[in-house]
């Protein structure tokens, strides 16, 4: 394979040339391929970027600039000999560690998330998890002391706050239940009683009473005939 892309520079006496529009680096040129120039051959020595590289000779010709090039490359064989050498070495390194990744809980093994992108809880230590214990009446210091660890949670006297729990979780609509809020923080209207939903209806004269009677229920308020002294 060779490379010709953009055109380069050459000094006469200089061992340095200078590409523009050049892809020595990216096409992979590098030592011991072959710069021909006009029809002379030169090895580079090396290459620096995608536009400059030396040779291991000056070049002999008239300086100038703009001049087409191409590269023979002679490394192909051993830059692959030397890749196939390097994954070969990355496998011996590495492959035990990639194989240690897995989702089910081991000795030597690596974590990895879940279906559901969480760990099992296996993974983690029990001195790792935050335990929130709830101590009924009766227990002595030295039962929860032997019960809990450092970052543990404890609620003595948890009677209460086990009360309104079972009743938060056993629904609303019959007696003794605790309210809820709903999504926009408000106490739905069925939880309150009719009472407690007063309306204020202003008639002024001239409804009739079967008028008023229709349109209103128990628990509103009807002012009638209101009049402003001055």
């Amino acid at each position: 394979m060779s490379e010709s892309t953009g055109t380069i520079t050459v000094t006469n006496d200089s061992a340095n040339v200078t590409g523009s529009g050049t892809l020595f680096a990216t096409n992979f040129c590098g030592p011991d391929d072959l710069l021909i120039v006009d029809g002379l051959n030169y090895v580079i020595k090396s290459v620096t970027s995608d536009t400059a590289l030396t040779l291991t000779r000056p070049y002999a010709g008239t300086t100038a600039s703009g001049k087409t090039y191409e590269i023979i490359r002679t490394t192909g064989e051993k830059a692959l000999n030397e890749l196939a050498h390097q994954v070969a070495e990355l496998v011996n390194k590495y492959g035990t560690t990639v194989n240690s990744i897995t989702d089910t809980p081991g000795a030597s093994k690596i974590p990895k998330a879940g279906d559901d992108g969480k760990l099992a809880d296996s993974w983690i230590s029990d001195a790792a998890f935050l335990k929130t214990l709830l101590a009924f009446d009766g227990e002595s210091n030295d039962t929860l002391t032997s019960g809990t660890g450092e970052g543990d949670v404890v609620l003595k006297g948890a009677n209460g706050i086990l009360e309104i729990l079972a009743r938060l979780s056993s629904g609303l609509s019959s007696k003794g239940k605790v309210p809820m809020l709903d999504s926009s923080g408000k106490v739905l209207a069925a939880q309150l009683p009719a009472a407690a939903l007063q309306e204020l209806k202003l008639y002024v004269n001239g409804e009739a009473d079967n008028t008023i009677i229709a349109a209103t229920k128990e628990g509103d308020i009807i002012i009638r005939k209101v009049s402003v002294d001055e």
